[in-house]
């Protein structure tokens, strides 16, 4: 049986508005240009933007809090992997898809 994060006993999560998603994948971002940086790498968000194939401008868009355009799906998913995080800290409100064993 299949169990919803309420089933499983944790909390009914919301879904997050868009500028909080925009908010987090922009301190994804920020933090490991940063990290590169601080090991001698170089990486800038121009990089980042043509290896996730998009525009400069896309992407500054995408990651504007400010921005009314929305950050497609696609582009959340492949910015979460690339920055080795999980989708689930922009979209909580995804049903837990782990397996549910009732004792």
């Amino acid at each position: 049986m299949l169990a919803t994060s309420k089933q499983a006993g944790g909390d009914d999560l919301k879904e997050l508005a868009q500028p909080v998603i925009k908010a987090m994948m922009n301190d994804w971002v920020t933090q490991k240009i940063i990290e590169y940086r601080g090991q001698g790498k170089r990486l800038s968000r121009t990089m980042m933007a043509k290896q996730l194939n998009v525009t400069d401008s896309c992407f500054s868009q995408y990651l504007n809090p400010k921005h009314p355009k929305a950050a497609p799906w696609e582009f959340q998913i492949k910015l979460a992997e690339m920055m080795n995080q999980s989708l689930r800290k922009l979209h909580p409100e995804l049903i837990d898809l782990s397996l549910y064993c009732s004792v």
